[in-house]
């Protein structure tokens, strides 16, 4: 993707992102599901210390009567915000809601907010979501959530729920790592049926840079690494691996045109935790030798995928 505004840290011209969506569901609990994909995804990424802001910007026609009281809060006021959020504020005067110039927020406390307007169904929504949410995110340790009413989210078709994740204590303007919210009327703005819709996208470079900052100690990116010592070894290493992965076991394969020092210099390089040598020699005695890269200790087990299993639990 390109972005036509002026590249800063975190926020490159040229970036890559990916998105997830559950379409033809109105619900609160939508909302929540795709919240909570989120925050699964990037805890299985090692990043931690999360904070989740929510808010409701109401629908389309609730917003008409918010932008009215907006507009009358803030025309006085314009001439105090900096350049860049007069701009901004004449494009669309709510996108200036989530400024993140310190001026403007001064300005902004005491200004009316979307979720002051929600009609009943909207109201009924909201405090739905919030219910759910409430519980749920407790199965998710170090992050805590904030009701942030001056979230809203750049596009104009979103409706009702918003939200941002980012991490925690970051004072950084391009914090956001995962971002999204219900948008039920844009299938229809283009041309389409009536379409409820939720979802999210997460900037992968930014969440990289999270990543970067983070330790890994307890990350299992490589639990197993085989290296195939003959063309046979090769083709039975395919089918262990995958074997392997089907049960949740991070497993990694080694090229074969490198040498064995190469391989063993890969497998410190990746940081895998045990190494298998798999040849002829192994297949013909139907035994292996698993070594632990970190105690050096090696084991020599019948080659079956249990003792395998087996051995790498013990290992940790």
């Amino acid at each position: 993707m390109f972005r036509h505004e002026r590249p800063q840290s975190g926020r490159l011209r040229q970036h890559h992102q990916f998105g997830v969506e559950i379409f033809g569901d109105k619900s609160a609990e939508t909302d929540l599901e795709i919240i909570l994909l989120g925050l699964t995804y990037l805890d299985n990424l090692g990043i931690k210390d999360l904070k989740l802001k929510v808010n409701s910007i109401g629908t389309s026609k609730t917003r008409i009567e918010f932008k009215k009281s907006f507009e009358n809060y803030m025309n006085p006021l314009v001439s105090r915000l900096s350049e860049k959020d007069q701009k901004k504020y004449e494009l669309n005067p709510i996108r200036i809601l989530d400024s993140k110039e310190s001026a403007t927020q001064d300005i902004l406390a005491d200004s009316p907010k979307p979720i002051d307007f929600l009609d009943e169904d909207s109201k009924d929504h909201w405090e739905k979501f919030v219910l759910l949410l409430e519980e749920s995110i407790k199965m998710f340790k170090g992050v805590e959530f904030e009701i942030d009413k001056g979230l809203v989210r750049g596009l104009d078709y979103y409706s009702r729920t918003v939200f941002e994740i980012q991490p925690k204590n970051s004072n950084k303007a391009q914090s956001s790592i995962l971002s999204g919210g219900r948008y039920d009327n844009l299938i229809e703005n283009i041309g389409g049926p009536d379409t409820p819709a939720a979802g999210f996208g997460s900037g992968i470079e930014r969440v990289i840079l999270n990543m970067n900052e983070k330790e890994y100690e307890d990350l299992d990116f490589t639990q197993l690494l085989i290296i195939p010592a003959s063309e046979e070894g090769l083709i039975l290493s395919i089918k262990i691996a995958q074997q392997l992965r089907n049960k949740k076991i991070p497993t990694s394969i080694c090229s074969s045109d490198r040498s064995f020092k190469a391989q063993m210099r890969y497998a410190n390089q990746i940081n895998a935790k045990n190494v298998i040598v798999l040849g002829n020699k192994e297949i013909e005695s139907n035994k292996i030798s698993i070594k632990n890269l970190s105690s050096k200790i090696e084991k020599t087990i019948d080659l079956t995928l249990e003792n395998i299993l087996s051995v790498l639990d013990s290992n940790g």
